[in-house]
């Protein structure tokens, strides 16, 4: 049969313990949130990439479209004729460049993500090891545990009662 003493060490030692594993469990959490924030930013930059080239392909099917519809009124093709060409494709290009550019932009929206999960997790399993110590701190035995007696204590000064009744100290 546990006496009082093992009882409450025994359920200081499984607090302790359930602080641990709820840091451990939310860490886990976390970085699982960053490996997919990563692999979404990786899928987005593929995306744009995919869709720059095909922005490209269209581009070169509506010029050729263009050269054939220029040649086949009669029309010389001569650097006037070819200017339609010309815009065509740098709209295409440029185009092309804000999927690019959008994409990466999401890109890095998600890393930052990424990171900022890398960070909560730290956080996490710092936040639960710094539980544990104070647990750990807390508990001295039966015989090093405070009172708190506030004999002696003037009642009418706030600050005099926090200060001695050992609040926010050791």
């Amino acid at each position: 049969m546990c006496t009082g003493m093992e009882g409450m060490a025994l359920a200081g030692g499984l607090q302790m313990g359930g602080t641990l594993l709820s840091g451990l469990s939310q860490y886990q959490q976390s970085r699982t949130q960053a490996d997919l924030a990563r692999a979404d930013a990786q899928t987005e930059r593929e995306t744009a990439q995919r869709q720059a080239e095909l922005i490209m392909r269209r581009t070169r099917q509506v010029q050729g479209a263009a050269r054939a519809a220029t040649a086949a009124s009669g029309a010389a093709i001569d650097e006037w004729s070819m200017r339609g060409e010309r815009d065509i494709l740098a709209a295409g290009m440029a185009d092309a460049e804000a999927a690019i550019i959008s994409g990466k932009s999401r890109a890095l929206n998600l890393e930052t993500t990424a990171r900022f999960q890398d960070a909560a997790a730290i956080g996490a399993i710092g936040n639960s090891l710094f539980q544990m110590g104070t647990m750990g701190k807390g508990w001295k035995g039966g015989m090093g545990m405070r009172t708190n007696d506030l004999s002696g204590v003037n009642g009418s000064n706030a600050l005099d009662v926090w200060a001695r009744s050992g609040v926010g100290s050791d």
